[in-house]
C-alpha cells in the first residue's frame, strides 16, 4: 500500500485528490497546506489523514510520494526537501521555474534512488495514448518530419483583477502555467537535447484593451534538432474556437490529434483527379465516426471524462514507484520542454 501526501490545498490539490481515490493500492495518510485551514477543509472533505501547516509534520508519515500542487515558484524548494526526507514527488505543471532546477531536481531523485514526475496530464488523455500506440507501431514510416502544437487560451478575471497573483510573478507571467502542455508533446517527439528555438512574441488586443501591457499572450515559435526535424509551436488568447491540437508528419503518413474533441485523425491519401474530391472526404467522414463511437463506448466506461489524463498519468507514475520501473514521462523529456521554454521566454521578455 502506497503512502501518499498532498502539499498545496487548492482547486489543483482536488482535481488530483480526485483521481487519487480512484486508485488502487494507496491512501493519502496526510495533507499539508500553510494556511492550516486550507489543509483542514481538504482533509475533513476527503476524511482521511492528517494535516498540517508544516511539512515536517508531513515527513513524520514517511509518505512513498508527495503530490505537489503549490503554485510554480516554490516548486523547487518543496522538491527538494520532499526528496531529502525519502519521497518520490509529482510536481503539478509547471515542473519548476527554470531547466536548471529541473537538472537539479531528478539529479537528486536519481543520488537518492528516488522518482519524479510532472503532472503533464493532457499528454496522457485517451486521444493522446491512442497517438502514441499509433506513432509507436511505426505508422509514420521513420522519424517525424515536422511537428505542430497550437493551443489557445481564453484569459481569466482572476489574474487580471488581483495585480498580486502569484501567475504574474512567474518568468512567462500568464503563460508559463500553461506552456507546457503544448511544448511538452513537441519535446516528446524530439530527439535533439539542444533544438535551436526562435521565438516571437507580443501582447493582444484583448490584453491592451484591458490595460495589461506587460504581459504576451501572443506566442510563436520554430524549433528545429540536429536531425532536421523540425516544429512549430503557436500559444494564442485571440484564435477563437479554442483550438488545442497536434499534428506529427511523417516521411509516409501523417496524424492529427484535437485535444479538446479527444479525436485521433490519420491524413487521407490523395488519390487521382476528381477521385480527390470525393473519396478523401468521405474516409475522414468515417474517421470522425469512429472517434465518435470509441469516445462514447469509453463514457459508457467511466473512462472518458475531462480528468481521465490525470488518472493514467498519476497510476503510471504510482507503478513505477511500487515496481521500480521506468516514469511515465522521461527525464530527458522533462529537461527538454524547460529547455525550449527558458529559450521562449528568454526571446521574448
Amino acid at each position: 500500500m502506497l503512502k501518499i501526501g498532498i502539499i498545496g490545498c487548492g482547486r489543483v490539490a482536488d482535481q488530483h485528490v480526485t483521481e487519487i481515490l480512484k486508485i488502487r493500492n494507496c491512501e493519502i495518510v496526510g495533507v499539508c497546506d500553510k494556511e492550516i485551514l486550507m489543509a483542514k477543509q481538504l482533509q475533513e472533505r476527503i476524511n482521511v489523514g492528517r494535516y498540517f501547516s508544516d511539512v515536517d509534520k508531513l515527513f513524520e508519515l514517511k509518505p512513498d510520494i508527495i503530490h505537489i500542487t503549490t503554485p510554480p515558484q516554490s516548486h523547487f524548494e518543496l522538491g527538494k526537501r520532499c526528496l531529502e526526507s525519502g519521497s518520490s514527488i509529482l510536481v503539478e505543471k509547471p515542473f519548476t521555474l527554470n531547466v536548471s532546477e529541473a537538472k537539479q531536481l531528478i539529479e537528486i531523485a536519481e543520488k537518492l534512488d528516488l522518482k519524479v514526475t510532472v503532472g503533464h496530464n493532457i499528454q496522457f488523455s485517451n486521444a493522446a495514448n491512442r497517438l502514441r500506440n499509433i506513432i509507436k507501431s511505426g505508422y509514420l514510416g521513420g522519424t517525424p518530419v515536422h511537428i505542430e502544437s497550437l493551443w489557445c487560451h481564453e484569459h481569466s478575471n482572476d489574474y487580471i483583477n488581483d495585480k498580486n497573483h502569484w501567475i504574474r510573478f512567474l518568468p512567462g507571467k500568464i503563460v508559463h502555467d500553461l506552456i507546457s502542455h503544448g511544448v511538452a508533446i513537441i519535446a516528446e517527439f524530439m530527439n535533439c537535447d539542444n533544438p535551436k528555438v526562435v521565438a516571437h512574441g507580443h501582447v493582444s488586443p484583448i490584453l491592451r484593451n484591458m490595460n495589461e501591457e506587460s504581459m504576451v499572450d501572443e506566442i510563436r515559435v520554430h524549433i528545429y534538432d540536429n536531425d532536421n526535424v523540425t516544429a512549430h509551436y503557436i500559444f494564442s488568447s485571440q484564435i477563437r474556437p479554442i483550438i488545442k491540437q497536434f499534428r506529427i508528419f511523417g516521411p509516409k503518413k501523417s496524424l492529427i490529434m484535437d485535444h479538446e474533441h479527444q479525436t485521433v485523425i490519420e491524413f487521407t491519401s490523395n488519390y487521382k483527379y476528381y477521385l480527390n474530391h470525393f473519396i478523401p472526404p468521405l474516409i475522414d467522414a468515417k474517421q470522425h465516426l469512429g472517434n465518435f463511437i470509441n469516445n462514447i463506448v469509453k463514457f459508457m466506461k467511466r473512462e472518458h471524462y475531462y480528468e481521465a489524463g490525470r488518472k493514467y498519468l498519476i497510476e503510471c507514475f504510482y507503478r513505477s514507484v511500487a515496481d521500480n520501473t521506468p516514469v511515465p514521462i522521461p527525464y530527458k523529456q522533462i529537461v527538454l520542454t524547460h529547455k525550449i521554454i527558458d529559450d521562449i521566454f528568454n526571446q521574448i521578455y
